[in-house]
């Protein structure tokens, strides 16, 4: 839970402040301001944590299935002898 708040904290941090600043470097000359894509970026950002959420939901599965594989390997390798 902790990774995913941190990923989550860590994008909104980038979009929202850094992204201004780099805004303003690389497009000097103005222009529109997006305030109406807002929701989507907020989007983005919980997009981020649903994925992280996931790859870590994903990892556990696998990490307890390999565990499963040992224990049941080493049975068939006891009842073999």
């Amino acid at each position: 839970m902790r990774t995913i708040l941190i990923t989550m904290i860590f994008c909104y941090i980038f979009i929202f402040i850094i992204g201004a600043f780099l805004e303003d470097i690389l497009f000097p000359w103005g222009g529109v301001r997006e305030s109406h894509l807002k929701p989507i970026y907020l989007g983005i950002i919980f997009l981020s944590g649903l994925i992280v959420g996931c790859t870590l939901y994903i990892a556990e599965l696998i990490k307890g299935q390999n565990g499963e594989a040992k224990v049941t390997k080493k049975k068939n390798d006891e009842e073999k002898n």
